[in-house]
């Protein structure tokens, strides 16, 4: 029965969603992010952080080591990321590098750190998955009041990435240089 005036009532079912927009809605759930190959995140940047001097580790005076801290990171991560492929390599140059980094310039030690040595020295903390290194320069000692350090990521494919130059003091044994040959009398 109706009312004059009144459309006649449907009793069809509603329809929520327009014809096609299912397909949408599917897909969109259906999507998802993957970063590069298999979920593997690229390192495009490295940070170094350092005790600002030199570390006494064999108990006789004056120093024999430096001590460092590595994150990767990586465009897609917003924390430190896992080296998982290449090396890591640390290089100590005798003094301060000059602006620009010192191209060219032979470091006076290197180290170098597989893939599998980085499992052993990693750490997680709230900056991400880092790397933490104590390294003596034994029989190769500064010869000047600070040393600098620079850490290479050199992958199995592509361009290796470096950090910024880092500069740790030296401090002086005695009133002399560390690993300095002693000096030699004045000649008049």
């Amino acid at each position: 029965m109706t009312s004059p005036g009144v459309p006649p009532m449907s009793c069809k079912p509603a329809s929520l969603l327009a014809p096609g927009t299912a397909w949408m809605a599917i897909l969109l759930v259906a999507t998802g992010c993957v970063t590069g190959a298999g979920g593997a995140r690229n390192v495009d940047s490295l940070h170094v952080f350092t005790v600002p001097v030199a570390l006494d580790l064999d108990g006789t005076p004056g120093p024999d080591a430096f001590g460092l801290t590595l994150y990767a990171s990586a465009a897609s991560a917003a924390r430190g990321v896992p080296v998982t492929s290449g090396r890591i390599e640390i290089q100590m140059y005798d003094g301060a590098l000059p602006l620009g980094g010192g191209a060219g310039t032979t470091p006076l030690r290197a180290w170098m750190f597989s893939t599998a040595d980085l499992k052993q020295l990693g750490v997680k903390t709230s900056l991400g998955t880092g790397y933490r290194f104590t390294v003596r320069w034994n029989e190769t000692p500064p010869r000047q009041g600070r040393i600098t350090v620079v850490v290479r990521h050199v992958p199995a494919h592509g361009t290796a990435i470096q950090s910024v130059p880092t500069v740790i003091a030296v401090p002086a044994v005695g009133g002399g240089r560390t690993g300095s040959a002693p000096a030699s009398p004045r000649q008049e």
